[in-house]
């Protein structure tokens, strides 16, 4: 993994290849601290490819990144920094010279940025206003994703499974409106295990949420 430079807000890929083929646990660091999946954190592990997707860089995702992997063989890591430039700053030296001069602007940035949940107004990007967390379902259950957004129409949404469009059949349905979109598994088999993204799109921007869903043949003995 060679070191990396990405504007605030753009997307962020990390990505590894293991040398060997055994099955790994694939563990990412940031400064020493566990990065867990989440809606906006995507990580991957495919064909002895490890990979980290973040939807979009903020400031505090700059730091050294550490993908570490063990196998029966032993344990192997690769490591880099990533640095998120702000877009408003032309180098990076500029940067480094403003930053410690500057911090109240940049908290003051901070706050202003969520925009208010307003209702969908003429020109306005996609935004996610719902969407589930990680699900572990017992095999055989029915699996039910809705997603609930707004933004400018028309809207477009895709389901994708580990980034591939999702093709409906086989018990996988999708009902969508012009504000949800609602992905329905009949039947959870280890199958359809895997990490699902969601993709909204209008003429003013794309937005991007995912999960990781587990199905399981029988419940731990520790939810009984």
């Amino acid at each position: 993994v060679s070191d990396v430079r990405v504007l605030d807000g753009e997307r962020l890929h990390l990505q590894c290849q293991l040398s060997s083929e055994s099955p790994a646990k694939v563990t990412w660091t940031l400064d020493g601290k566990l990065i867990k999946p989440s809606k906006f954190i995507v990580i991957a592990n495919e064909g002895g490819q490890c990979s980290l997707s973040i939807d979009k860089a903020l400031p505090e995702d700059e730091g050294q990144y550490v993908c570490r992997a063990e196998t029966n063989e032993g344990k192997t890591e690769c490591s880099c920094m990533v640095l998120v430039d702000d877009p408003s700053v032309s180098t990076p030296a500029d940067k480094r010279s403003r930053k410690p001069s500057t911090p109240t602007t940049e908290s003051e940035t901070k706050i202003k940025k969520p925009p208010p949940k307003t209702l969908a107004k003429q020109g306005a990007p996609p935004q996610i206003l719902q969407f589930p967390d990680d699900m572990k379902i017992l095999a055989g259950q029915e699996v039910s994703l809705l997603c609930k957004f707004t933004g400018a129409l028309p809207i477009s949404c895709t389901w994708l499974k580990f980034r591939k469009p999702i093709q409906e059949g086989q018990g996988i349905s999708v009902v969508g409106t012009d504000s949800s979109s609602q992905l329905t598994i009949t039947e959870g088999q280890q199958e359809h295990c895997g990490c699902y993204t969601i993709e909204i799109k209008n003429s003013y921007g794309l937005r991007q949420a995912a999960l990781n869903l587990t199905i399981v043949d029988k419940p731990d003995p520790q939810s009984l």
